[in-house]
């Protein structure tokens, strides 16, 4: 399988987990906006087409499209954060709306979300809207948040595979249940005719031997 294409199938398994925002997400963003001092935190999603924001802070819009998302470039770099001190002098950023237009980012800092196949879905970043030098600190803190956030879909993802299984168990049990009258009387049908037969025998046994 292609690995983009596989990666892409991989944000639609996770984002299905909880089509709502979370606490659990909100309470992740408001500490890496803390622990950054910044104005703007996200975990966003990453498709084909577009970026989504699973949990926001600072930010009205719920999406923008993939050409204008800063977390694009973390996908080639799995293992690595992306550092942004000014997007003025970042050309690849110096045109983005979001940089042009409000909240008029100037600095990022963005941790990748990496699944246990080495699949990145996404991001949790912060933005400020001035220059800025992260810290060694808050970038080892991002990292660690983002950890926290695959942990946190990996148990919701277990909990979703553990209900699937018990639903279906259900339906065959079920299943069971309907076809079980059905085959005991088939059961006792068989077993009668067994002892019909034998008592048959017998009858015409002692008839013989009159």
């Amino acid at each position: 399988m292609n690995q983009e294409k596989e990666r892409i199938d991989e944000v639609y398994l996770y984002d299905q987990l909880d089509n709502l925002e979370e606490k659990q997400l909100d309470n992740i963003i408001q500490l890496a906006s803390i622990i950054c001092d910044t104005p703007i935190a996200l975990i966003s999603m990453l498709d084909d087409k577009e970026q989504w924001f699973k949990a926001r802070k600072g930010l009205n819009v719920e999406k923008t499209t993939r050409q204008d998302a800063f977390c694009q470039y973390t996908i080639a770099a799995p293992d690595e954060v992306l550092i942004i001190e000014d997007t003025l002098k970042d050309e690849r950023f110096v045109k983005n709306p979001m940089v042009v237009d409000s909240p008029k980012v100037r600095s990022y800092l963005g941790a990748p979300l990496k699944t246990k196949k080495g699949l990145v879905l996404g991001t949790i970043c912060v933005k400020d809207t001035k220059p800025r030098n992260f810290s060694n600190k808050q970038i080892a803190a991002l990292q660690y948040l983002s950890k926290i956030i695959i942990d946190y879909f990996d148990g919701k993802k277990l909990v979703a595979i553990q209900q699937k299984e018990i639903k279906r168990k259900i339906i065959q049990l079920q299943k069971i249940t309907d076809q079980a009258p059905g085959v005991i009387y088939q059961a006792v049908k068989k077993r009668m005719k067994k002892r019909i037969s034998s008592l048959l025998v017998m009858v015409l046994v002692v008839y013989i031997l009159r």
